[in-house]
């Protein structure tokens, strides 16, 4: 038995939801031993991986950015448990459990900040734009300001080569950015005073410092214009003398060093495409070797790199790329964003936890996607198709699935995907969404109001008569015969035989509605624009608004059962309720992209596709949920239950686990004395599946009826004077 914490607002972390492609940019990396490490970048985002890379988990960072511009700029950890990470708008957020909850600390000034590091879990400092430089003698509780400066002069990054001597680096840009020079200042005293020093002042730029040691250290340097390339500092007395090691023609965006000889430097080569690369050294950066061009994207950018020994590295980039190595950079393998910028997913199709589909387009005009296949729970994807955009997919089974897109395109496998055939649709307009209530009979709605259907599998597509020439966006079947369609306008249709005839139902709302979901004839629910979600409990007869806490447009909805769903929308929302959307509250995606499209397959998996196209990243995102895990959110007071309550229990009949939601009151404040126990039909105990003190909030019990019989059994629940009972049935 298993009982869980759902606190409104809740971010989902380990245990939630996932990236298989993070595709919001990754700025720079962090690695404290050869399976811990943190990734941060573009809109707030923060990844994070236990085993090396082999997956990577969002972490939430209480924190989106107004703009695809905005990013997180540093990383550093002491341990695998305390760790900072800075960024745009004075953000400085502090770990203290190796990103299970990150918590923003108060660094007093709105300028971006760049760089940061520690001398321990105490001691640390950090740089940014206006020549400043902060620092802490308690773990960040408190920074104070060492130098402010010109708002011309911006500092980059911070390194000390020993307690005392440090170096804090950047630029000046007084007269433009093609005036610009390098600049940096000193200190001999751990940050009590700082000098200014000119030994960068060759450089237009200087943007990375590090120590190996006391003495050996390398600084990278270069110019805005990349045709004039990049300089590679090098000093072997502790900073005393900074000496140009190299030059390169093309832009470096870090190095790192594993020892005074072996160190690489990650940037780009050419532009319009850019390519990523990687260059190595093995002799103190007298020469650099190639190691890795990434050429296969449009463009890719790469920017942060970390070894922490010298075999296993890590690089960064563009479009949430992630290249891994663990022979010293001989072999890289890819991680993460393998998908360009341009992909944007608008449909997902499961059939268990393994296999699925999911269709998009390139929004770049080249090279559509059409469509990609999993057989690992998406841990690694595969092109199966591309030439044409499509915009729903799905499988009946591991065999046979339809995918439909632009100009009545509907193509057909019959071996998962390894073989599409194309079927005359009758039709040329976009179609949106394809279902298939078995291998033969099947529907797709499109613009203008096109309903197509089949019953023989697709060989054959006849029209349905819709009524409207609106858009027609989403559409769900209970069964072979009842079945929705949501579209602009807030559209509903509704059939009571396999669609013969489609008549409109009333959803009180002109908010186009793109999503729907049905679990039996009963139970229905729309989403769409506006943050709009409606829910039916008598086959749509009647529709009534829910509460979303949101405005952002709604994309798809899907459920469970009657009462555990989810919704996605615009700039990452994902809402989730347990209660049958009485109450629909916020789960962390760890992006700001567009979601388009979920499926759950059951209470700990699920998938939301989508993507959002920019210049500084975006693209297809991926993302699976694998079972909650909850923490505390910041406005829980605001909507903590008001009253004790159980609900039913969920799937029932069930066999042989099954959910029970219930509610502890906030009213009194106060924990409150709880039990839940099941009993059979002669009012014998079965077994106690809660017993205990709990705070206020929203809870589910799991019970596992493997070893008891079929038939009837009471759930009684207790909790302060609050007394219910629901009667469950196990089906074996």
């Amino acid at each position: 038995m298993a009982v869980f914490l759902l606190l409104p607002g809740s971010r989902v972390l380990a245990g939630g939801w996932i990236c298989q492609n993070q595709s919001n940019s990754l700025g720079r990396v962090e690695f404290v031993d050869t399976l811990k490490g943190w990734a941060v970048g573009q809109n707030g985002t923060i990844i994070h991986t236990r085993d090396g890379g082999k997956t990577w988990i969002i972490q939430s960072s209480g924190i989106f950015c107004d703009r695809s511009w905005d990013w997180l700029e540093g990383v550093f950890f002491v341990d695998s448990l305390n760790g900072w990470i800075v960024g745009d708008k004075g953000i400085i957020l502090y770990t203290r459990d190796g990103g299970n909850h990150w918590e923003r600390q108060e660094s007093g000034t709105s300028r971006s900040l760049y760089g940061v590091t520690f001398k321990d879990t105490l001691n640390g400092w950090v740089v940014g734009d206006y020549e400043l430089i902060l620092h802490t003698t308690d773990g960040g509780r408190n920074w104070t300001t060492q130098m402010s400066g010109e708002s011309y002069r911006h500092l980059y990054d911070i390194a000390f080569a020993h307690s005392l001597n440090g170096w804090a680096v950047g630029y000046d840009d007084e007269w433009g950015e093609q005036f610009a020079y390098g600049i940096a200042y000193h200190t001999t005293d751990d940050g009590l005073s700082w000098e200014y020093s000119d030994a960068f002042g060759s450089a237009g730029f200087v943007s990375k410092a590090t120590f190996i040691d006391s003495l050996n250290g390398w600084a990278l340097g270069g110019w805005a214009d990349v045709s004039v390339g990049t300089m590679i500092f090098n000093t072997s007395n502790g900073g005393g003398d900074w000496e140009v090691q190299n030059e390169f023609g093309l832009l470096i965006s870090d190095l790192t060093f594993t020892d005074v000889r072996n160190g690489w430097i990650a940037g780009n080569y050419g532009s319009m495409p850019s390519l990523g690369i990687v260059l190595h050294s093995s002799n103190s950066g007298t020469t650099w070797n190639q190691q890795l061009l990434v050429e296969e994207a449009y463009n890719m950018f790469l920017f942060g790199i970390c070894f922490p020994d010298s075999e296993n590295g890590w690089v960064v980039g563009f479009n949430g790329r992630i290249e891994h190595t663990a022979n010293g950079g001989k072999d890289w393998d890819t991680q993460s964003g393998f998908l360009n910028r341009w992909m944007l997913l608008h449909d997902v199709s499961f059939v268990d936890v393994s296999r699925g589909w999911v269709v998009g387009h390139n929004s770049e005009g080249s090279h559509p996607p059409g469509i990609l296949h999993t057989a690992d729970g998406g841990q690694n994807w595969e092109v199966q198709l591309s030439g044409t955009r499509l915009e729903g997919v799905c499988f009946v089974d591991a065999g046979y699935g339809w995918a439909v897109g632009r100009l009545g395109t509907v193509l057909h496998t019959k071996n998962g995907g390894d073989e599409w055939v194309e079927q005359e649709s009758g039709t040329r307009v976009m179609l949106e969404k394809v279902s298939f209530v078995d291998t033969l009979r099947g529907w797709t709605v499109g613009d203008s109001g096109v309903i197509r259907f089949t019953r023989d599998g697709g060989k054959s597509w006849f029209g349905q008569e819709s009524g409207t020439s609106q858009k027609l966006y989403d559409f769900a079947f209970a069964d072979t015969s009842r079945g929705w369609i949501v579209g602009k306008g807030g559209t509903i249709l509704h059939t009571e035989d396999g669609g013969r005839e489609w008549l409109p139902q009333v959803s009180g709302t002109g908010c186009d509605l793109l999503g729907v979901c049905f679990k039996d004839i009963w139970n229905g629910w729309a989403v769409g624009d506006s943050g709009i979600i409606l829910h039916t409990r008598d086959r749509g007869n009647y529709w009534q608004k829910q509460e979303s806490r949101t405005e952002v447009m709604l994309w798809d909805v899907s459920f469970l059962d009657s009462l555990s769903g989810w919704a996605v929308g615009d700039s990452g929302v994902i809402l989730h309720t347990e209660d049958g959307g009485g109450s629909w509250f916020r789960e962390e995606a760890g992006t700001r992209s567009r979601l388009e499209a979920v499926t759950m397959v059951d209470e700990e998996n699920g998938w939301a596709v989508g993507g959002k196209a920019t210049w500084w990243g975006g693209g297809a995102t991926i993302l699976k949920y694998t079972g909650p895990t909850y923490v505390q959110p910041q406005w829980a007071s605001e909507v903590l239950p008001r009253e004790y309550w159980l609900g039913q229990n969920f799937p029932n009949p069930f066999n042989p686990t099954t959910t029970i939601p219930y509610r502890l009151s906030a009213v009194s404040g106060q924990q409150s004395a709880v039990t839940l126990k099941v009993y059979n039909v002669l009012g014998e105990l079965v077994e106690t599946l809660v017993d205990e003190r709990q705070r206020p909030g929203r809870y589910r019990a799991r019970w596992d009826a493997s070893k008891v019989a079929s038939g009837v059994y009471f759930c009684c629940f207790k909790a302060g004077d609050y007394r219910q009972t629901i009667k469950m049935v196990v089906m074996k």
